[in-house]
């Protein structure tokens, strides 16, 4: 546990992600992009603390145009 918790830094839900978090569904709903909840919860996590998302998950590049910076290896690389 202790491992566990010196190799990864937590970032707190707090008002700020839940504020990103509406936004970007507001935003979505308008262009009717469906993105689960989860997956917003975590593009919202990583813009309210101003980080990029590294994720081999292709669906977070519907993020991408509202602010979501994303760190994605090639493509050559995910297969």
């Amino acid at each position: 546990k202790e491992l566990l918790e010196e190799s990864f830094n937590l970032l707190n839900l707090d008002n700020e992600v839940i504020e990103t978090y509406c936004s970007l569904y507001h935003q979505l709903k308008e262009e009717g992009i469906l993105v689960p909840d989860a997956d917003l919860l975590i593009a919202a996590t990583a813009m309210s603390h101003h980080i990029a998302l590294k994720t081999k998950d292709e669906h977070f590049e519907r993020l991408r145009h509202l602010g979501l910076r994303l760190e994605q290896e090639p493509k050559e690389q995910r297969e």
